[in-house]
């Protein structure tokens, strides 16, 4: 054989070596592309109907101001990230939580370790998810004390234990307030029965002792940007972040907070101070205690008017002649770079997801509320796992909102990769239904089992049951949907 045939058959086999090293990393799960292991693809992408260039500059922009407020590196939107798209979800479920971190000094303490895990006593060995939203009214107190919501959690537990969950997610920030010791939000109400007093207990570390006892996941549920139910400011702690901006006499904070439609208070989402406070105490809960996740739901802008943060974006416009996003453009640039700041954030903990629980209409989310969530699905440094909140039935009058067609069209979307694709169920819709509802889930509450079901068939990661409190109610057809929904739960291998 001669040396020309040898290094010609040896440049292939390289050729070769170097395709499929290359190929098996574009196909790996859960790689972490950059150091931080954030790795936000390249943002020219972004489905705008503005020039690209604009909404790439401006983004960066913001990023490079959060990251240098928040300590968090945040990926620029010019790194971009090769990671394959799938058409359906292919990433394991969330991962055993990371070892316990130092609690703040200043809380007391509880007599449980939250390093005893079991297996659930029911739980099948299937990854398919199976969570409940456990939200801060479930977890209202009314100021009874410590024993009383431990035992209160305690059965609530093992209620979802016997459920079949594997999963809780449970309420610790609502309205800018804690259920937590923490050094930037006021203690929350729901426990002492005052927004600011101390309950004298840590709920959340109480909850994540209860729950890795069982051998349940839990996500520290959050509400970004709703400060208050009220306008009234009287009815807030001192330490009450909005509070403290509307009466500092900083007139320079004072659109940090603002009035949605007069009824509540909003934090405003154009703000770098505002998103800093938002990913400082999402930082604050991972320092501190033991979760599995992060979760925010549906809240981002809550209004379409353009008067709602004009000054923000007249300014915008003014400050130079290049800034020409449209407004909707940059107000999703403003969520996504909050959005990106919080995975980052995340990302430090290796082993704690970000999840998102969007509603279930995408044209509202993308047009009314200004949340990409598609451009979230398909790219890298946004989420690790999305619950569509597909609180619909079988028999919706309006045809596009059914739940088979919903499910189908969220299914259909591309996807990252490393996203776990779960489905928020909401048999909730049996006491609370609207007109569209008709009486098919008061008369038909087993398609509650039906829903889990087709979720499963169509390979989703899981499922995510809205409310704890739908499910304990004891009228008949509540009854018959938790019971379809444990057998169905069972059914899964």
């Amino acid at each position: 054989m001669s040396k020309k045939r040898i290094l010609i058959i040896a440049a292939i086999a390289l050729s070769i070596i170097y395709a499929i090293s290359f190929l098996f990393f574009l196909l790996l799960p859960d790689k972490d592309i950059f150091s931080n292991g954030s790795s936000v693809s390249n943002l020219s992408g972004f489905s705008s109907n503005s020039g690209s260039s604009d909404y790439s500059s401006y983004i960066d922009s913001l990023i490079s101001d959060l990251s240098s407020m928040t300590s968090v590196e945040i990926t620029s939107s010019n790194q971009t990230s090769t990671e394959a798209l799938s058409s359906t979800s292919s990433a394991p479920s969330i991962t055993d939580s990371r070892p316990s971190s130092s609690v703040n000094s200043s809380k007391p303490t509880t007599s449980s370790s939250t390093s005893s895990t079991a297996a659930p006593p029911s739980a099948n060995n299937s990854s398919f998810m199976r969570a409940i939203w456990i939200a801060y009214y479930d977890l209202n107190m009314s100021g009874a004390g410590k024993a009383a919501f431990q035992s209160k959690i305690d059965t609530m537990f093992d209620n979802a234990v016997n459920m079949n969950m594997t999963d809780v997610i449970c309420h610790v920030r609502a309205f800018s307030d804690a259920f937590y010791y923490s050094d930037i939000f006021p203690h929350t109400k729901y426990l002492s029965g005052t927004e600011g007093k101390d309950p004298g207990y840590d709920a959340l570390e109480y909850m994540i002792t209860a729950a890795k006892k069982r051998g349940l996941k839990i996500h520290a549920w959050l509400n970004p940007y709703r400060a208050t139910f009220t306008t009234d400011l009287s009815q807030l702690a001192d330490n009450h972040p909005a509070k403290k901006w509307l009466t500092d006499n900083d007139t320079k904070n004072d659109r940090y907070v603002l009035s949605a439609g007069g009824k509540y208070l909003y934090y405003n989402p154009a703000i770098p101070e505002v998103q800093k406070l938002i990913i400082d105490g999402v930082r604050e809960i991972l320092e501190n205690y033991d979760v599995d996740a992060i979760h925010i739901d549906d809240y981002f802008y809550p209004t379409t008017s353009a008067s709602f943060d004009s000054v923000e974006y007249n300014a915008y416009k003014a400050a130079s002649p290049n800034n020409k996003l449209e407004l909707a453009d940059w107000r999703r640039a403003n969520v996504n770079a909050l959005v990106t700041g919080l995975y980052s954030a995340v990302r430090k903990y290796k082993d704690v997801k970000f999840g998102i629980s969007p509603a279930a209409n995408i044209s509202r989310c993308y047009n009314e509320l200004y949340a990409d969530v598609e451009y979230w699905m398909k790219t890298t440094g946004f989420c690790d796992y999305i619950i569509p909140q597909i609180y619909y039935g079988y028999e919706y009058k309006t045809a596009k909102y059914q739940f088979t067609n919903l499910l189908n069209e969220w299914n259909s979307k591309k996807k990252h990769l490393s996203l776990d694709f779960y489905i928020g169920l909401g048999p909730y819709k049996i006491n609370q239904p609207t007109t569209n509802d008709g009486t098919e889930w008061s008369s038909k509450p087993e398609i509650l089992g039906k829903q889990v079901t087709d979720c499963y068939n169509l390979k989703t990661d899981g499922v995510a049951i809205f409310d704890y409190g739908t499910m304990l109610k004891t009228n008949e057809a509540n009854k018959k949907a938790k019971e379809a929904m444990v057998e169905a739960f069972k059914a899964i291998k």
